[in-house]
């Protein structure tokens, strides 16, 4: 929808933010059998271990992202040699999708540990549909940064309904 070089700015983005929020998201896979055993032998105590963890992701999430944020630009420059808008838009909308997507994981994770796969799969699937619905759509009316903001909307409704659905 926006040629080569918006692809380019995009990708380059996205894996800086990825590979910061991988992390995040490797410390909390680590919840799983802990989970897993917990549901086995206290089930009641699930629910506070997961108040804990949960304030500890968004504790960590929120400036986290913000910093990451903030980084682009300098990062534009050692990339690029220039600041390059576009990709300073495209981390900044990645950015904030992935922070509340991050925000999801400790639910996500705790419904793996307890087997409860429902709305891990429902979001899955309403992650691709948004994307493909929202990426057409969007690309076709305002181009790459419109594909990034449909990117942005499919991480975070899905992301939501699990956190939602879990509390």
């Amino acid at each position: 929808f926006a040629g080569l070089s918006s692809t380019a700015f995009y990708e380059m983005a996205s894996q800086f933010v990825l590979k910061l929020r991988a992390l995040i998201i490797s410390a909390n896979q680590a919840f799983v059998p802990a989970v897993a055993e917990l549901h086995e032998i206290e089930s009641g105590k699930i629910r506070q271990l997961y108040i804990k963890c949960f304030g500890l992701v968004a504790f960590i999430s929120i400036p986290f992202f913000s910093l990451i944020a903030l980084s682009l630009p300098l990062l534009s420059k050692v990339w690029i040699g220039h600041v390059e808008m576009q990709f300073i838009n495209f981390g900044v909308l990645l950015s904030l999708g992935w922070a509340v997507n991050t925000l999801s994981v400790t639910a996500y994770f705790f419904n793996l540990g307890t087997g409860s796969l429902k709305w891990n799969t429902v979001s899955h699937v309403s992650t691709a549909l948004l994307n493909a619905t929202f990426g057409t759509l969007f690309g076709l009316k305002f181009g790459g940064i419109g594909v990034a903001i449909a990117t942005v909307c499919s991480l975070m409704i899905p992301s939501m309904l699990i956190i939602i659905m879990f509390h």
